[in-house]
């Protein structure tokens, strides 16, 4: 302010001096050039002290300084400048982890196959169930996914026959949305995925079959989970059939575990006590049979730990 105060001042004794030189010095012929340059002076001298009046008028009433904000003093509104763009992480994809699996090996059903660690399991004479938990082992639940593997009981070796026998422990309202084949270690597996409603639970539940045969016995891997917990057990199924191998011709065939079709006269399976100092070899080499057909019959962890007093059931011998 005081800056523009001053340039006032000095404009106003320039005028001042320039108006006293021309009204008081002795007349003489001026040119008509000279007049008309007089005049223009006079003019800007009077429009800058107009001029500097206006902005030191403004300067007093806004508190701003021609230097400091032009735009304050000629009105002008200063345009935002565009800063970053933000930019938004994109959500990770939810995709199921790396399965953490553990070897099985049926020496009785003659495959072995990997499935997850920590997973209960269940044995049966012809069938294996995997499952997270106990619950999901009983066959008819939605409560846990679950996995089946083995061996139809009627022997069939044949994909359609197969298919047959394990639609009987789906509800009646299940059907068939897909049916394709896969090749695992060079064998060829028959691939239905089943839907189904399940009227206990009160929710849609879905399951793949895969069918192959092997040495003429016919083998089943199924996989059956809610629709909501599907896309994790279909992981897993796939998983569990990717490690699928066959050892070598099975020990049980389906005669073994199911009963015959005509009358026998000793319907009911044959049982031995152990005795003190009973191996399990030598159990199996009294009855004719194998320690692996033992060990499978009766769900023994270790073939080398017995009791005495423990009850074993003796398969029958294979034809």
């Amino acid at each position: 302010m005081a800056t523009t105060s001053k340039i006032g001042i000095m404009l106003l004794i320039l005028g001042d001096k320039l108006w006293s030189r021309s009204m008081f010095q002795p007349k003489r012929q001026r040119s008509v050039v000279e007049v008309i340059v007089r005049i223009i002076i006079m003019a800007l001298l009077v429009f800058s002290f107009i001029a500097i009046v206006i902005v030191t008028a403004i300067t007093l009433l806004t508190g701003d300084t021609l230097a400091g904000n032009p735009a304050a003093i000629f009105g002008d509104t200063p345009r935002p400048q565009p800063g970053p763009t933000p930019t938004i992480a994109p959500l990770a994809a939810v995709t199921p982890g790396p399965v953490e699996l553990t070897p099985f090996r049926s020496v009785a059903l003659g495959f072995t196959a990997d499935y997850p660690a920590g997973w209960r399991k269940k044995e049966t004479a012809l069938r294996v169930v995997f499952a997270p938990t106990v619950a999901g082992l009983e066959p008819g639940q939605l409560a846990e996914p679950s996995l089946w593997v083995g061996i139809p009981a009627d022997g069939s070796f044949e994909p359609a026959q197969i298919l047959a026998n394990i639609l009987a422990d789906f509800p009646a309202n299940t059907k068939r949305s897909s049916e394709g084949m896969a090749t695992v270690a060079g064998n060829s597996w028959t691939m239905t995925d089943l839907s189904f409603e399940d009227v206990a639970a009160g929710q849609p539940g879905v399951a793949r079959v895969a069918t192959a045969s092997h040495n003429e016995v016919g083998y089943f891997v199924v996989a059956v989970a809610s629709a909501e917990q599907w896309p994790a057990a279909k992981a897993v199924f796939q998983a569990l059939l990717n490690s699928f191998r066959f050892t070598q011709e099975a020990v049980i065939r389906p005669t073994d575990a199911s009963p015959p079709p005509t009358p026998t006269p000793s319907p009911t399976p044959r049982v031995y006590i152990v005795q003190s100092g009973d191996t399990l070899g030598g159990i199996a080499l009294q009855f004719g049979v194998t320690i692996e057909a033992l060990v499978t019959r009766n769900g023994l962890e270790d073939e080398r730990f017995i009791r005495s007093g423990q009850k074993l059931i003796i398969p029958n011998k294979r034809k």
